[in-house]
């Protein structure tokens, strides 16, 4: 495994991981949390080994990636706040999720993945314990029936609850997904720029209605884990040309970034320093980078 990655999950000693948690839910410098400024990652993974794994999944990691792991990685590279997202091949058991959320309740919030006949009182549960929204990562899956029960009682606790609606698929499939979430009246954050085809890049016809899908103003993309959507660089390509067409169709304000920590099947290639500068280099303006480092994700997933 590359050095970079072993860097990103160095084990850190039980004294220490007791050290970092305490510190991340009290003292400095998350007193920082309260400042506008203050950076988050918005899409990470948690995970270990032993985990009962979902019946259906697409592959499963043979190592750890603990809180523990990621706050110590967040601080190394100065960003205040993260947004853990539960990873498909951990299915519906949220717990783990929970599990890491309490143990820094003031920088951690949540995206579950839940059954489509989960009940309000179950999401209500959630929400107590800093889960912001679920996530739809539908890839290899069939396109759900959203007009059909169970989804509209699922959507509109979503709704009710003030979520969101994560959306994890290829750019050709995403208007067959999206229309219908938005006509639910659901805000809806689409993951890594859309999935634009690689072939394709910002003219899969996936990727062209993803920019007229923000005229309701609830359409959210997440600029992150651009090494997704082409290798060789070819990801890397597209996004520089996908920002400023996703910025100016949607809005800067409707941008958010994530690291994709620990960057699942990409971890001998990418971390977390290397995707943090692609977005710099992505987008050189310090303020267009301050809204979506901070102000924007701030309000999306609802940190004091």
């Amino acid at each position: 495994m590359a050095n970079d990655l072993a860097n990103d999950r160095a084990r850190p000693t039980r004294r220490a991981v007791t050290a970092g948690l305490l510190a991340a839910a009290a003292g400095p410098p998350f007193a920082a949390l309260a400042q506008s400024s203050a950076p988050i990652d918005c899409h990470a993974h948690i995970f270990r080994r032993g985990l009962k794994l979902a019946d259906v999944r697409r592959y499963a990691p043979d190592y750890d990636a603990t809180v523990a792991d990621y706050l110590r990685v967040l601080d190394e590279n100065g960003i205040t706040r993260g947004v853990l997202v539960q990873p498909s091949f951990l299915g519906t058991d949220n717990s783990f999720l929970l599990e890491g959320l309490s143990a820094a309740p003031t920088r951690l919030r949540g995206i579950a993945v839940v059954e489509p006949t989960a009940t309000k009182e179950e999401l209500a549960e959630l929400d107590r314990k800093g889960a912001v929204g679920i996530r739809l990562n539908l890839v290899g899956l069939p396109i759900p029936r959203f007009d059909e029960a169970p989804w509209p009682a699922l959507l509109k606790s979503v709704v009710d609850l003030g979520w969101q609606v994560e959306v994890h698929r290829e750019a050709k499939d995403l208007e067959p997904i999206v229309a219908p979430l938005l006509r639910a009246g659901v805000t809806v954050v689409v993951d890594h720029f859309g999935r634009p085809d690689a072939r394709l890049g910002v003219e899969d016809p996936g990727f062209r209605y993803l920019l007229t899908a923000g005229v309701q103003r609830r359409t959210f993309v997440k600029v992150s884990a651009a090494y997704r959507n082409g290798k060789d660089g070819v990801g890397e390509a597209t996004a520089l040309k996908a920002y400023p067409l996703l910025r100016d169709a949607l809005g800067l304000d409707r941008l958010v970034w994530g690291s994709d920590w620990p960057h699942t099947q990409f971890e001998a290639v990418e971390n977390y320093k290397k995707t943090r500068a692609f977005l710099d280099a992505m987008v050189p303006d310090a303020a267009e980078r301050e809204a979506i480092l901070s102000k924007n994700p701030a309000a999306l997933f609802r940190f004091g």
